[in-house]
C-alpha cells in the first residue's frame, strides 16, 4: 500500500483497515471480481465469476502479481481453474465491503452455478451454504425468496443426507435443523424431515434427540408412515438404555414391536427388528431374542442388507452365549468379518461384544485388544457412545492389571462426565469397581457407599447382567467390612439369578465370590454355576480350585490370565491354609508375592491381614 501511495499516507490502525485501504489502491473492476471471488469462499473457481473468460484471467493474473490471490496447481472442480486467496483476512475483508443487499443476490448466483454442475454429492455442503445464506440475507433485507426457497430447502435437506452418510451427525443435525426452518409445516415430507433431524441429534449427542424424536413418531403415525414410526420409537429406546433407564427403553420397545408387527417386508422393518432383538437380549429373554432376530435376519439376507445383518449377528450371537450356547461365538466373528468387509459402523459393536464375550471367557489381552479396536473404530465411524462404552472397560484392564490409580482416576472422570450426560448405563459397573478399590484400601465408608450406588443404578436400569454382578461386588464388599447377613443375601440373590457368566466391572462374578462360599453358605449355588461353564472357560477351572480349597493352584491359574488381584487373593487364601497345616515357609512364600501386588495398589485392608500372618509364620 505504502509503494503504491505517497509517502505521506497515514497508516490504518489496524490490520483490517490495511488490507480495506490496499483494496482501495484496486481498479475499480478488479476491486468487484475480488469481492465477488469473496463471496465463493477462501478457494474459488474461474467458472463461478461472472464476465469474459479472457478478461477475468487478465485481471485474475494482476491481482496474483500483486499477492491477493494464487493459482492453484490442482481444482476440486473438474474442467476449472482453481484460485485461492493469499491470506483469509483478505477474503473476509472483501467479503465485509459488499453492501448486504447484494451478497444475497451473489450467493444466489453461486449456488446456481454450483448446482449446474452435476454430481450435487460432490459439493452438497457448499452449495447448502450458499443457498442458506441466500436466504439468511434476502429475508434480513426484505427481498423476496419466493422464487428459490425451495431448492434452498432441498439442498439443505440433501446436505444433511450426505453428513449422515459420513456419520458426521453433528453438521447433519445443522442442515436438517436449517431445513425445517424455512420447510412449509403442513408439507407431507416434513414428518420425514423431523425423524433425520432426531436421528442426527441422537447421533451426535445432543439433548434435543428426545423431543426430535417423538414428535417425529407421532407425526409419522399421523401421516400413516408406522414402519418409519416404529424406527423412532427404537432410536428413543436406545437412547434411554445408554442412559441406564431400562423402564423408559421398554416403554419405547413396546411402541416399536406395536407398530412395526404388521408392516410389509422392508429394509426398515428389518432394522427395527434388529434393534428390538438387541433390547429383548440385554434384558435377559435369550429365547425372545433370538426370535426377533431370526426374523430380522432372514428379512436382512432377503434384501441383500449387510449392515443390518452384521448388527442382528452380533445381538444373536451375544444372546445365544449368554444363554449357554457357545456356537454363538461364531455369530460375533461372522458380524467382525461382515462389518470389515462392507467397512460399516457396526465394526465398533462387533469388536466390542466380541471383546466382552472373551472377558467373560477369561482371554483377557485379547479382550483387551478387541476393546481397544472398538473405540478406533467407534472414533473413525463417529459411534462415541461405542467409543465411550469401549473406552471405558480400559479402566477394567488396569484394574486387573494391577494399575489401580489409574483405573481409579479414569473412573472418577468417566462418572463426572456421566452426570454432565444425564446418566449412562456403565455407571453402575463403574461404582462397583471403585467399590472394590476404595474396600481393599481401607476406604470403608466410601466403598460401602458406592456398592449401594452401583446396585441402585443397576436396579433402576433393569439389566439382569448389571444386577447380577453389582450383586456380588456388594456382597464382597459387605463381607469385608463385617456385614456378613447382608453379604449373604447379596450372593445368593446373585446366583440364583439365572444369569450366567456375567462379566463385573472387576471380573467375574464367581470369581469374586468363590473366597466367600464357605462363610456364606453358597458354595452348593456356585458349584452348580461352574459344572454348567464350557471348557472354553478359563475362569472356571480357578474358581473351582478355591472352592476346592486348592488356593495355590487357583491362583497359579489366575497368574496365567493375567488377573493379578485375583492371583494375590488366592495366594494371601493359600498362605493361611499353609499356615494352619503348619507349613510356615511354604505359606511364607505365597505371603511374599501376595504382600507385594496389595503393597503396590495400596490395599492396606490386605496388606494388614498378610503382615498379621506374617508375623506368626516368622
Amino acid at each position: 500500500m505504502l509503494t503504491a501511495r505517497p509517502a505521506d499516507v497515514v497508516l490504518p490502525e489496524t490490520v483490517q483497515g490495511i488490507i480495506a485501504a490496499r483494496l482501495d489502491t484496486l481498479e475499480r473492476e478488479e476491486k468487484q471480481l475480488l469481492q465477488e471471488a469473496a463471496v465463493i469462499g477462501g478457494v474459488f473457481w474461474l467458472g463461478s465469476l461472472a464476465g469474459e473468460r479472457w478478461r477475468l484471467e487478465e485481471r485474475l493474473h494482476s491481482l496474483e502479481r500483486k499477492e491477493f490471490v494464487s493459482r492453484e496447481r490442482r481444482s476440486a472442480v473438474a474442467g476449472e481453474v482453481e484460485y485461492a486467496f493469499r491470506h483469509a483476512l483478505v477474503r473476509d475483508v472483501a467479503y465485509e465491503q459488499i453492501p448486504k443487499a447484494e451478497r444475497g443476490d451473489k450467493h444466489l448466483r453461486v449456488a446456481r452455478w454450483l448446482a449446474s454442475l452435476g454430481r450435487p454429492e460432490d459439493h452438497a455442503e457448499l452449495l447448502a451454504h450458499h443457498y442458506l445464506s441466500a436466504l439468511e440475507l434476502a429475508i434480513a433485507t426484505g427481498g423476496d425468496t419466493s422464487g428459490f426457497s425451495g431448492p434452498a430447502m432441498k439442498a439443505l435437506r440433501d446436505a444433511g443426507d450426505r453428513a449422515l452418510a459420513l456419520q458426521a451427525d453433528a453438521a447433519a443435525a445443522r442442515f436438517y435443523d436449517a431445513s425445517r426452518e424455512y420447510w412449509p409445516v403442513d408439507d407431507v415430507e416434513n414428518p420425514e424431515l423431523l425423524f433425520r433431524l432426531g436421528r442426527a441429534l441422537a447421533g451426535a449427542g445432543d439433548e434435543r434427540a428426545d423431543d426430535a424424536l417423538g414428535q417425529a413418531r407421532d407425526a409419522l403415525i399421523a401421516a400413516g408412515a408406522r414402519a418409519r414410526a416404529a424406527e423412532a420409537s427404537t432410536l428413543l429406546a436406545d437412547l434411554w438404555w445408554y442412559r441406564g433407564r431400562r423402564d423408559r427403553a421398554g416403554e419405547h420397545v413396546d411402541e416399536a414391536r406395536e407398530l412395526i408387527a404388521h408392516e410389509d417386508r422392508s429394509s426398515t422393518k428389518a432394522w427395527v427388528l434388529a434393534r428390538l432383538a438387541r433390547h429383548l437380549w440385554l434384558a435377559g429373554e435369550h429365547e425372545a431374542a433370538d426370535t426377533v432376530g431370526r426374523e430380522a435376519l432372514e428379512l436382512a439376507e432377503l434384501l441383500d442388507l449387510d449392515e443390518t445383518r452384521a448388527h442382528v449377528l452380533s445381538t444373536i450371537g451375544s444372546s445365544r452365549f449368554q444363554a449357554g450356547d457357545m456356537e454363538g461365538l461364531a455369530d460375533l466373528e461372522q458380524s467382525v468379518e461382515i462389518s470389515r468387509e462392507i467397512d460399516s459402523p457396526e465394526l465398533a459393536r462387533g469388536y466390542h461384544n466380541l471383546g466382552h464375550i472373551l472377558l467373560a471367557l477369561g482371554q483377557i489381552r485379547r479382550s483387551s485388544e478387541l476393546r481397544g479396536q472398538a473405540v478406533v473404530a467407534g472414533e473413525r465411524y463417529g459411534q462415541w457412545r461405542l467409543a465411550r462404552w469401549s473406552g471405558a472397560s480400559q479402566m477394567t484392564y488396569e484394574y486387573l492389571a494391577g494399575d489401580w490409580d489409574a483405573s481409579v482416576a479414569a473412573a472418577r472422570a468417566f462418572l463426572e462426565e456421566s452426570e454432565r450426560l444425564g446418566g449412562w448405563y456403565q455407571d453402575a459397573f463403574v461404582l462397583g469397581l471403585l467399590a472394590l478399590v476404595e474396600m481393599a484400601r481401607g476406604e470403608d465408608a466410601a466403598a460401602r457407599e458406592h456398592a449401594r450406588q452401583a446396585l441402585e443404578r443397576a436396579q433402576a436400569a433393569a439389566d439382569p447382567q448389571a444386577i447380577t454382578t453389582m450383586l456380588a461386588h456388594a456382597a464382597l464388599v459387605e463381607f469385608e467390612l463385617g456385614a456378613i447377613e447382608s453379604a449373604r443375601s447379596h450372593a445368593q440373590t446373585s446366583l440364583r439369578s439365572g444369569h450366567r457368566l456375567p462379566t463385573a466391572g472387576a471380573g467375574r462374578a464367581e470369581a469374586l465370590l468363590a473366597p466367600l462360599a464357605a462363610d456364606l453358605g453358597i458354595e452348593g449355588d456356585l458349584r452348580a454355576h461352574m459344572e454348567a461353564a464350557p471348557p472354553e472357560d478359563l475362569w472356571a477351572p480357578a474358581v473351582r480350585a478355591v472352592l476346592d480349597g486348592e488356593y495355590a493352584r487357583a491362583a497359579d491359574l489366575y497368574h496365567g490370565l493375567e488377573l493379578l488381584p485375583f492371583e494375590a487373593r488366592a495366594r494371601l487364601g493359600a498362605a493361611e491354609r499353609l499356615h494352619a497345616q503348619g507349613r510356615h515357609g511354604d505359606a511364607a512364600k505365597q505371603l511374599d508375592r501376595s504382600l507385594a501386588f496389595f503393597r503396590s495398589v495400596g490395599a492396606a485392608r490386605y496388606v494388614r491381614r498378610g503382615e498379621v500372618l506374617l508375623a506368626m509364620t516368622a
